[in-house]
């Protein structure tokens, strides 16, 4: 039946061979009953042994990578499902690019949003898809598209690419083989205002609109901007937006093309539009943020100067509100999972890695480097009281090799500030010390309680 049904749209995936596997354990079944049959009665005990241990040993590494090696792992529904759950509202659609998924989808998903599948049929139909995508702009907030075998159900990236054009793309994810696209709805043409900023002497930000610029954590600001070509660009840039709090740590970011074509196709003479949406991390506290944006080379990540030497430019203040409800545990950016009561807060979860390298957690870091730790709390009552809390790097044999005072938040929310419920996202920044390449252990010291936080490898 799949070699029948690919003869018009020809796919292969190893996991189609499934089908064939119930026969074709019959046959090996039938074929060791005939071997074994054939045998004298005394081997055919240690022949079963034996074959048991084979058995068994060739299973092993399967067995392993299913578990542990992500390349081996299915499309994670689930995982698609949960995050939705935890970060969607009411007013938000779900849009699934490609025949079958809603069913599979609909397995995980415990929510009630309504749900658009687009198959090729659809995709057939351009006229009727983009009215379809018209009305989805119209009704609703935020759009989560779920997109899986692109290629033969939307060969020309109609979806996409309207969706580029008409809405402001938060996230970008993969999932195994299946992508998981955020977009946030809104025209901001009539909000665009001047800024006439200079990156490089190759790009010119000639215009930009900000809206809003007050929003609940876990929500997202949009930007529209204009750009221009100071000169032909001769390679890829990419344009980021990031929203840093008193001590310039990331609380919300996005890195895009500065327009939907390739600045290396860019022409004098023209201007180009382009959307993003900039996500704010859910539990980052109230107060007053920068959000600071600039374009960098795609290929070495250097970035453009501004005429006066300064990387990036501060294009607005955003104020981060408390949200009217604390974001779900599965909607933090934590690596690592936890519950562990520490005075009148409880600690959710973490996650560190060299600075700069969220993308890649695993990375190595070296003696003197700036290493980011991000702790996540909830209070358990209004102005919590808190024990001392110390952040401590200790070698093989359990010996402190470094050590450094934490304060939630470095002060910037004060506890006396924080509420029953409120969950709170702690970034701080940390320096190696100049100890030797090797394996050490990372703990939260809350006066005397410790926290095993995880292996720091250090090169």
């Amino acid at each position: 039946m799949v070699l029948l049904s690919a003869l018009d749209r020809p796919f292969y995936n190893p996991k189609f061979l499934l089908q064939a596997t119930p026969g074709f354990h019959l046959v090996l079944g039938l074929g060791v009953q005939t071997l074994t049959q054939r045998l004298p009665r005394s081997a055919r005990w240690g022949l079963t042994a034996l074959a048991s241990v084979f058995l068994v040993a060739a299973a092993v590494a399967p067995l392993r990578n299913e578990w542990r090696n992500p390349r081996y792992w299915r499309d994670e529904y689930r995982g698609i499902a949960r995050t939705i759950e935890a970060t969607a509202s009411p007013d938000d659609a779900i849009l699934l690019l490609g025949g079958g998924q809603i069913e599979v989808f609909d397995y995980y998903y415990q929510g009630d949003l309504p749900r658009y599948p687009i198959t090729s049929a659809n995709v057939r139909d351009e006229a009727r898809l983009l009215a379809t995508l018209e009305t989805l702009a119209r009704t609703h907030k935020r759009l989560y598209a779920i997109l899986w075998g692109q290629q033969q159900q939307d060969p020309q990236g109609i979806v996409e690419q309207w969706l580029n054009e008409h809405a402001f793309k938060a996230s970008d994810r993969w999932y195994g083989d299946v992508r998981l696209v955020v977009y946030e709805f809104g025209d901001l043409s009539d909000q665009l205002r001047p800024v006439d900023a200079v990156f490089g002497d190759v790009l010119r930000l000639e215009r930009a609109a900000v809206a809003p610029l007050s929003v609940p954590s876990g929500d997202i600001v949009r930007l529209e901007l204009e750009w221009s070509a100071l000169t032909p660009p001769e390679r890829a840039y990419t344009f980021f937006a990031q929203v840093l709090d008193g001590g310039n740590h990331i609380v919300g970011q996005r890195d895009a093309p500065p327009a939907a074509q390739s600045t290396s196709a860019w022409r004098l003479g023209e201007r180009y539009r382009g959307r993003v949406g900039v996500p704010i991390f859910p539990g980052t506290p109230p107060g007053t943020y920068r959000l600071i944006v600039g374009v960098y080379d795609a290929a070495t990540g250097a970035r453009l100067p501004l005429p006066d030497g300064a990387d990036a430019l501060t294009l607005a203040a955003v104020q981060v509100e408390r949200p009217a409800v604390p974001p779900d545990p599965d909607a933090l950016d934590r690596r690592v999972e936890a519950h562990e009561r520490l005075g009148d807060l409880t600690l959710l979860g973490w996650r560190f890695n060299k600075l700069g390298f969220d993308h890649a957690p695993e990375t190595p870091l070296h003696a003197g480097e700036p290493m980011q730790v991000v702790l996540f709390w909830r209070a358990e009552r209004d102005a919590p009281h808190v024990p001392a809390f110390t952040l401590r790097l200790l070698d093989a044999d359990g010996r402190e090799v470094g050590a450094w005072g934490w304060t939630p938040t470095e002060g910037r929310f004060p506890l006396d500030a924080w509420r029953q419920g409120d969950v709170v996202r702690d970034p701080q920044v940390v320096f190696v010390p100049g100890v030797p390449p090797g394996a050490y252990t990372l703990v939260l010291d809350a006066d005397g309680e410790r926290v095993v936080l995880g292996r720091v490898v250090l090169e």
